[in-house]
């Protein structure tokens, strides 16, 4: 799948876009995640939206970029990270995050970078569910290999 990235501003954001990447943010983050927040959090007017879109103008990812002092002070930051629920499993999170990173660095005047608490707490979760699988398999291959 071919992804376009484009990078905006508040003011920049056609109505069709904002309403696009609205409605991606609630869908995943409130209704798949369950996390009933205030998502119209009154930053998306001082931050460049990330998106990136397919050649059929379906929005497959997205991050908020947030510059020095809005989250945190003296830190840029990357925040509401997501991958469509049609794009997942193909590397576009990865794209979108290598991307999103290089553009904070090149338009933030902040020389350091924090990611927001939900995306380190889907990481670690994502290795807590992970390990013990990991563990279990090489577990068994050892039981395996004593009984033969």
């Amino acid at each position: 799948m071919q992804v376009h990235f484009h990078l905006k501003s508040f003011q920049e954001l056609t109505p069709k876009e904002l309403y696009t990447m609205l409605a991606l943010r609630q869908e995943v983050f409130i209704v798949e995640q369950h996390c009933p927040y205030l998502d119209a959090d009154g930053q998306d007017m001082h931050v460049l939206h990330l998106m990136g879109w397919t050649d059929d103008r379906r929005l497959a990812v997205y991050a908020r970029l947030l510059p020095a002092g809005i989250s945190y002070e003296g830190y840029a930051s990357i925040g509401r990270v997501i991958t469509a629920p049609f794009a997942r499993g193909i590397g576009l999170g990865y794209k979108l995050m290598k991307n999103a990173i290089a553009q904070t660095q090149k338009n933030g005047k902040a020389r350091r970078l924090k990611f927001l608490p939900k995306l380190i707490c889907k990481v670690f979760t994502s290795l807590w569910v992970l390990l013990p699988l990991a563990l279990l398999t090489l577990r068994m291959v050892f039981l395996i290999l004593l009984w033969c």
